[in-house]
């Protein structure tokens, strides 16, 4: 059996997402039957130190990517699953992720999104959007050259410049909660336009329908 390691990178600032991010982890252990190794990168406080199978302790803020790095650098799961302290997993959301990879193609996978309006159904689709995300372990890194933006778009393109495809199991519905965990900043704007300018600079040689839809051109 494969080994999964889900990655939990968290910044708690106020009342509302400790609990909002206990609930997340108590959704996400009791709606999967697979086991799997628990990772959590905490920044600034300590409140998870005993919710995880392996912690990673920093004191101060960093980009959220170099975080994600950390532990993915860490887990030891032959499939690492980036997750997101705003989403509630539906039943079987572990496994539903997992068997997108019997697809030859399938180098990324994630499970439906409710607010996307998908409903649950045997089905399994090409979708490059994701709250959550599988994918396998050598592939598990982000470019931190991002700051806030563009950066899971980034690893959904290297996923398909490989040759890959990813794809949305609707067998298992989670619910993201928007905007749950932003930080605020008054660059917002300048960010996201510099990010969108590196990403399409970047990937610029492999044009492609993919490619454009990614960055919106």
């Amino acid at each position: 059996m494969n080994k999964i390691s889900v990655v939990l990178p968290v910044l708690l600032r106020t009342q509302k997402q400790i609990d909002m991010t206990y609930k997340c982890l108590s959704y996400m252990r009791e709606r999967t039957n697979v086991p799997f190794e628990l990772v959590i990168v905490e920044t600034e406080t300590q409140h998870l130190i005993n919710e995880a199978d392996v912690y990673v302790y920093e004191k101060t803020k960093d980009k959220a990517n170099t975080s994600i790095n950390r532990g993915f650098k860490v887990a030891s799961g032959d499939y690492i699953v980036y997750f997101s302290n705003d989403v509630y997993v539906g039943e079987s959301w572990l496994e539903s992720m997992l068997e997108c990879f019997n697809k030859e193609d399938c180098g990324l996978s994630t499970c439906g999104a409710e607010q996307l309006g998908y409903k649950q159904s045997n089905e399994i689709i090409e979708r490059i959007y994701f709250p959550i995300a599988m994918i396998p372990k050598e592939d598990a890194w982000y470019d931190t050259y991002y700051n806030g933006f563009w950066d899971d778009t980034d690893l959904i393109m290297r996923v398909y410049s490989k040759g890959k495809r990813m794809y949305m199991n609707l067998n298992s519905i989670c619910v993201h909660l928007d905007r749950q965990t932003e930080v605020p900043c008054s660059s917002v704007l300048e960010r996201y336009e510099d990010n969108r300018r590196y990403f399409i600079n970047k990937w610029k040689e492999f044009d492609s329908p993919t490619y454009r839809a990614l960055a919106g051109i």
